[in-house]
């Protein structure tokens, strides 16, 4: 099926590229919440400075394992319709020409994602969430959806792979911070279309093809908002783009192709083609190379 994400259609170039499946977690597992202040990653409070022209760069964790760094914006107004977005869709984001896949780690290596109005200093302050993960006593976090997914895949490799022995109890146990999900709460009505009396409909995308999901602004105050980390995403594929290059453009394609494959990534390529009838170009694919 087409689809149009806010950021628009992919052109020439490599992403990471993280798709939907009968088979997969709900988005909310990889939901870091309470978001996560710039400064437990060695930032200052407000890092867009740091953070160069926002585009991919790397972390280092304590474990010498190496994470993407990747700036949420722009066509992303609230952090609300990247997450949204990915629910429906996937998430897809652009690497810059000459990225070093060479120091990612297959299958432990993770996409940080960070967006400019995500940590909410007014969080203790506004009335809690309408979400399952908050303990309306306590003003906790309950992790809830980690306690249910929990259940589901302890024992898998999965759960091991992606959550160290030292993290588990911490990301069971109440935490202290803002709740990521309260920035549904506080998208403004005006960015979206009323459904009922306390419902709104906000829609991504120029086309029919973009995203919709529905909000309960509360009209609460959100001058706290600021830089903050919300998603910590696998990073399961490498998708190349194919289309018009110089030679000197296409000999880095290439290249950057082969050093993802040589990574132990799972490399796919395809070519944008326009579909007359819908009006849109659409993803057609040339190669799928997956990791042995």
């Amino acid at each position: 099926m087409p689809t149009e994400r806010a950021c628009g259609q992919r052109s020439t170039g490599c992403y990471i590229e993280v798709g939907l499946s009968e088979h997969g977690l709900p988005v909310e597992w990889f939901i870091l919440d309470p978001s996560v202040s710039p400064v437990v990653f060695g930032f200052s409070e407000n890092p867009a400075r740091e953070l160069a022209n926002k585009k991919s760069q790397l972390y280092l964790d304590t474990n010498g394992i190496y994470h993407v760094i990747d700036w949420v914006g722009g066509d992303y107004t609230y952090v609300s319709d990247f997450i949204e977005e990915g629910r429906a869709m996937g998430f897809s984001r652009k690497l810059p020409p000459n990225f070093p896949f060479e120091k990612l780690t297959a299958g432990v290596s993770t996409m940080l994602c960070i967006h400019p109005h995500c940590y909410n200093d007014l969080w203790d302050e506004q009335s809690l969430p309408s979400c399952k993960s908050y303990d309306e006593a306590s003003k906790h976090p309950k992790n809830v959806w980690w306690q249910e997914i929990a259940e589901r895949v302890k024992g898998h490799p999965i759960w091991d792979r992606v959550v160290p022995e030292e993290g588990q109890e911490l990301l069971l146990s109440p935490q202290d911070g803002p709740c990521t999900w309260k920035a549904y709460q506080l998208v403004p009505k005006e960015a979206g279309t009323r459904v009922d009396y306390e419902t709104y409909e906000r829609k991504l995308g120029k086309t029919q093809f973009g995203t919709t999901y529905q909000y309960h602004p509360t009209g609460e105050d959100t001058s706290g908002l600021r830089t903050g980390f919300f998603a910590r995403l696998p990073i399961p594929i490498i998708t190349f783009v194919d289309g018009n290059m110089q030679d000197k453009e296409r000999a880095q394609w290439e290249k950057n192709r082969e050093k993802a494959a040589d990574a132990g990534f799972t490399v796919k390529s395809i070519h944008m083609e326009h579909d007359a009838s819908l009006g849109i170009d659409v993803e057609v694919l040339d190669d799928l190379k997956e990791k042995e």
